[in-house]
């Protein structure tokens, strides 16, 4: 399994908006679990002409 850095900020985002620590835990435990692909620059140009 794999997820985008911009998709774990919006999961720890989350997780600290309700103030509960076993929220934030579970955040950390799936980014140890799973393969995080940064993104990058190229990345960022690619998904705007994909979305365009």
């Amino acid at each position: 399994m794999a997820t985008t850095s911009v998709t774990m900020f919006e999961l720890y985002y989350g997780a600290y908006r309700t103030g509960r620590k076993k929220n934030i835990d579970a955040a950390e435990e799936l980014s140890k679990r799973v393969n995080v692909f940064e993104f990058t620059k190229k990345s960022a140009k690619l998904a705007g002409k994909i979305l365009a």
